[in-house]
């Protein structure tokens, strides 16, 4: 920032003093609502904080006002939702993804696939998943509203 007759926050100094006051007065009239103090303060940039909208929210909250107002986050967190599961309960049961490739009868990049969510597994794959984790699959139709 120029120091100068020009500018709305020039510093008065005598030639050869470092600037060290700022026109409270122009700073007043550019931040009325009080942030005046923290902007002189901040070189004539107001750094008023604005208010984060997240912050008191549970993770679950967020998800689902997403999901309810994004068709796109929907789809995508929707699709993804295997692939949580699956992850979900290897590390619960406190197993790799080796050790779980070697249960289900496969390679483990094949469970790393699964696990990323961008592949869409086939059905006995993942019933061999299934039994390695001590579970089962199940398939179900669900009628539409």
């Amino acid at each position: 920032m120029k120091n100068g007759p020009g500018n709305e926050l020039s510093s008065h100094r005598e030639e050869g003093q470092k600037a060290d006051s700022v026109d409270l007065e122009t700073a007043a009239q550019r931040f009325p609502k009080g942030d005046w103090e923290e902007a002189v303060k901040n070189n004539g940039v107001s750094m008023a904080k604005k208010k984060n909208p997240h912050i008191g929210r549970s993770l679950g909250e967020f998800i689902a006002e997403k999901r309810a107002n994004d068709p796109e986050f929907r789809a995508e967190f929707d699709g993804l939702q295997l692939a949580r599961k699956v992850k979900g309960l290897r590390e619960k049961k406190k197993m790799s993804q080796l050790q779980l490739s070697a249960l289900a009868g496969t390679k483990q990049p094949d469970i790393a696939r699964l696990e990323s969510g961008k592949v869409t597994p086939k059905l006995d794959f993942l019933e061999k998943v299934a039994r390695a984790l001590g579970g089962h699959l199940e398939v179900r139709i669900v009628e539409g509203k």
